[in-house]
């Protein structure tokens, strides 16, 4: 089982020492990095992450094919690539030429809001378009989810549907996969295992968080631990995500009470232990 990072989750260890925090989640068994991108934001986004993680994310264009280089050497790829919806229009094609150049597969959107149904449906149009530019570079888009995905919003037709099905329904499999969120499921009061047998056709990447038991109780910021060490159901979604061959796994911890280094490592060190 291999299993990569979200670079989010290590963005002040990276900001410090990029190649020795590559070193050090290598010794520890990470496989592979899923990086945070610049690509299809405008200024103002670039500058709110920025204030949200402390300062620049260092995963522009130019930086990120250093920082890329730098993995390698010590025998991580980058597989995939967050990205933003804003400006993906005007640069899908160049998107394209430096996902095939750096090795990249896939690119995941990830969206903090949504508008009313007009507003997704025209953000699945976006991903249509986009996904017909991609292809041509053996590039696959991914959703992200966040608890909200899964709210449920009235369809053109009437009925009631979580966000997230809108999106499947609107797009074929070649132009959106999914990566789900495994702590933001439960978060959400979702049966993470059951949703996962449930999409499993759909499903690229799972994403593998944990919350504290006592989430509902503690501010949304804090929930965060290592993997086994909290609410969610990992041996039975690791059965069913299982089930799939080609199945990729990311760990995905917001936020450390310690060392998110550490936390890495011990989610890894347990989640290869539960799937040997």
């Amino acid at each position: 089982m291999e299993i990569g990072i979200n670079t989010m989750s290590a963005m002040n260890a990276m900001r410090a020492d990029f190649e020795g925090t590559v070193k050090r989640l290598k010794a520890g068994g990470c496989d592979w990095l899923e990086a945070m991108s610049d690509w299809g934001a405008k200024q103002e986004t670039i500058d709110f992450y920025s204030n949200l993680t402390g300062g620049p994310s260092g995963w522009d264009p130019e930086n990120a094919e250093l920082r890329m280089e730098i993995a390698r050497k010590n025998g991580m790829s980058i597989k995939g690539l967050f990205i933003f919806d804003e400006r993906l229009d005007e640069q899908a094609q160049k998107l394209g030429k430096y996902c095939q150049k750096n090795g990249i597969s896939y690119v995941v959107l990830s969206f903090l809001e949504y508008g009313g149904i007009e507003d997704i449906y025209e953000k699945a149009a976006l991903i249509r378009r986009t996904a017909a530019v991609l292809g041509n570079y053996g590039v696959q888009i991914l959703m992200h989810n966040h608890e909200h995905d899964t709210m449920l919003i009235r369809d053109k037709d009437g009925t009631q549907k979580p966000i997230i099905s809108i999106f499947l329904q609107q797009c074929l499999a070649q132009e959106l996969m999914l990566e789900v969120d495994t702590g933001w499921l439960v978060y959400a009061g979702v049966d993470a295992p059951a949703y996962v047998r449930r999409h499993l056709d759909r499903i690229a990447v799972m994403h593998l968080k944990d919350i504290c038991k006592d989430y509902k109780n503690v501010p949304r910021e804090d929930i965060f631990v290592p993997c086994g060490q909290g609410a969610v159901d990992f041996p039975a979604i690791m059965a069913e995500a299982g089930k799939k061959a080609d199945m990729m796994y990311v760990l995905d911890q917001d936020k450390s009470r310690g060392d998110i280094i550490e936390d890495h490592i011990a989610s890894i060190k347990y989640l290869k232990s539960i799937c040997i």
